[in-house]
């Protein structure tokens, strides 16, 4: 184990910093939304993602931050086509398929 590994990326409400810096639009509350996943996919897609793709993961801060950008920079139209492992291909870090 790894001291600069954290284990605290459980909720959505702790991607909010990372995903506001890099201007991913979010929700207010993302953990309200907890039923209603279609609606935050919906409404927040690049979001929707890094929430699947980060949470639940051991990664640091540095590869939060890191990865938001990766997702923020993704078109629309690919996001929700790409594969784990296009997704690290494109950047994504502390990943594995």
């Amino acid at each position: 184990m790894h001291d600069d590994v954290e284990y605290n990326y459980l909720f959505p409400n702790q991607l909010l910093g990372p995903a506001k810096s890099v201007g991913m639009d979010c929700p207010e509350d993302p953990d309200s939304y907890f039923d209603k996943e279609d609606i935050l996919q919906r409404d927040y897609p690049h979001f929707w993602v890094f929430c699947q793709l980060q949470l639940g993961r051991e990664t640091t801060k540095e590869m939060v931050y890191h990865n938001a950008a990766v997702i923020q920079g993704i078109p629309n139209s690919r996001l929700f086509w790409m594969t784990l492992s296009e997704y690290i291909d494109a950047g994504l870090d502390g990943l594995k398929d």
